[in-house]
């Protein structure tokens, strides 16, 4: 086979290098979103994670992979010791190193769209990297994501600043939820600059009827298993109150099984602390496979994921699909496409009571979560299937450039 990193497989076609978390399950979604799209594909990934063994898109890496792949090539070395001590080098440097490396990858590939996958870091990085004003500097798309990307760092000293920086410097913006899109107005992008595509979700969408047709058990006659996928503290979620939700209403629910994936250290202290009754009918995972937590979603009742701050969040979307019916929180960004209790059921992040509440409603048997989830199969058809969003996203890039310089 050819060395993929040595010529394109659409020569004289659109050229795209996406930078920033390229391993995620996000931006893996949406790259695929492009595949067989006549578009050519590069990446250029972080320090936290290597891109799966299975994605055939050249990569440049800060991380080593193993085994190697002729689609992964190491910006350091391939010796994991080796480059952890040449990382710990780059930070000193304060990130000159990889910096170096992403303006050494655009001026030997030249793309002609450079795509960051959020606001920080991706996007904070490359624009330390370029140098602005020069000609022929690539069509910068900065991808934007529900959550702090935007709603914290705005209100931080320095980050605001470098907000409004990025916004001004960028050539278009990409978001999932309305809310952001008027943010970076009022922080100093251009109204121009917003994608025709619209508010769009950082997956590009849920690929909803391969989901659905893992729901071969309606909710009602699935067991009592409450499904928690991300267990984990961070600045948009916390899982201390969710326990002591679980504590306090765990004689009104049981019997029913909890299943937490993404656990985090923090998290796994408190866990050990419940009494045995909760603690034995409780199993913990850290992070698993997508295919695994579908799985386990298409046998849960419920899906638990209240939050501090979301946009449309990809995990109560597929849970909809699924059948599974989740309790959320009734973030500004929820709450204009799902009611409570027609759809969801409705609990603040920081509040055990309501936490506690909603699960004992979405655990009476006189809940009528069949109708619940029929509801919601609807609903997610209509605000976040991929289709709806593929050929928009497409044409996007295909239209990105200026008219005298598009790439057909």
């Amino acid at each position: 086979m050819s060395n993929p990193f040595k010529s394109d497989p659409y020569p004289g076609g659109l050229r795209i290098l996406f930078v920033g978390d390229v391993h995620g399950s996000h931006a893996q979604s949406w790259i695929g979103l492009l595949a067989g799209s006549g578009f050519n594909l590069r990446a250029f990934g972080s320090a936290n994670g290597v891109t799966p063994q299975g994605f055939k898109v050249p990569t440049y890496s800060p991380l080593p992979q193993t085994p190697p792949t002729e689609w992964h090539r190491p910006l350091m070395t391939n010796s994991w010791p080796a480059s952890s001590v040449l990382r710990n080098f780059n930070d000193i440097l304060g990130g000159a190193m990889m910096r170096r490396a992403l303006r050494r990858v655009i001026a030997s590939w030249r793309p002609h769209i450079v795509h960051t996958l959020g606001v920080f870091p991706a996007s904070e990085f490359y624009a330390s990297s370029i140098v602005d004003g020069r000609q022929g500097s690539p069509f910068w798309v900065v991808q934007a994501r529900g959550g702090p990307d935007i709603e914290v760092n705005r209100m931080v000293p320095g980050r605001r600043e470098t907000l409004q920086r990025i916004f001004q410097r960028c050539d278009s913006l990409i978001a999932d939820t309305d809310e952001n899109l008027a943010a970076a107005v009022e922080l100093g992008l251009d109204p121009s600059k917003r994608s025709p595509i619209g508010r769009v979700p950082g997956t590009g969408g849920i690929d909803v009827e391969s989901i659905a047709a893992m729901n071969v058990t309606p909710p009602s006659a699935r067991e009592r298993l409450v499904l928690v996928p991300k267990a984990y503290e961070h600045l948009q979620s916390k899982m201390l109150p969710v326990l002591e939700a679980i504590r306090l209403c765990f004689d009104r629910i049981a019997p029913c099984r909890f299943v937490f994936t993404a656990v985090n250290d923090e998290v796994s202290h408190w866990v050990k602390m419940l009494p045995p009754a909760i603690s034995q009918s409780l199993a913990v995972h850290e992070r698993i496979p997508r295919a695994e937590l579908f799985q386990m979603m298409a046998q849960a009742k419920i899906v638990l994921a209240p939050s501090l701050m979301d946009g449309i969040p990809n995990t109560m979307m597929e849970a909809m699909a699924i059948g599974a019916v989740p309790v959320v929180s009734p973030l500004p960004t929820i709450v204009p496409h799902v009611a409570d209790p027609d759809n969801v059921f409705f609990a603040r992040n920081l509040y055990p009571e309501e936490i506690a509440d909603a699960l004992v409603r979405a655990l009476d048997p006189a809940t009528p979560l069949d109708v619940m989830a029929r509801r919601n199969l609807e609903i997610v058809r209509r605000i976040g299937d991929t289709h709806i969003f593929a050929d928009r996203i497409r044409a996007f890039y295909r239209e990105a450039l200026p008219p005298p310089h598009r790439i057909k």
